[in-house]
């Protein structure tokens, strides 16, 4: 799997928990897009407690497989594609973020990921199902 097949718009659902026990779900707004040899991920994450996170993130190819992750102007960590599964991780303040995006055979993704510290200074995990959104949906 090349980034090119990961390209397009996804909806879903996911939970997050965390080492103090505390959980929530949510639902997600995602776009992956090839943007010349670059990778884009753009998602909107709305909590069910009414908070909202928005994230841009591009990860731009610098050997075969590795990607540097830029967000804004600035780079904040590395990813690689290998197998058909997509890994990165970032710093964010205080915290290092790592994601991985996996892929299943009828176009979903299942998304995984952790940060050691959240809003709350607790270590964080979480799971997403992504489906591709129908176009104009």
């Amino acid at each position: 799997m090349n980034t090119g097949e990961l390209s397009g718009h996804y909806r879903g659902t996911g939970t997050w928990f965390d080492s103090a026990g505390e959980s929530m779900d949510y639902r997600i707004d995602q776009t992956i897009g090839a943007v010349q040899d670059n990778l884009r991920i753009s998602f909107r994450h709305d909590f069910d407690d009414g908070s909202v996170i928005d994230a841009d993130l591009v990860l731009r190819p610098v050997a075969p497989g590795i990607y540097v992750v830029r967000s804004g102007d600035e780079d904040v960590g590395y990813g690689h594609l290998v197998k058909g599964v997509l890994r990165y991780h970032l710093r964010a303040a205080d915290a290092v973020v790592e994601v991985s995006y996996h892929p299943g055979a009828s176009g979903e993704i299942e998304t995984f990921g952790s940060s050691t510290v959240n809003a709350d200074g607790n270590y964080i995990a979480w799971c997403e199902t992504l489906q591709r959104a129908s176009p104009g949906s």
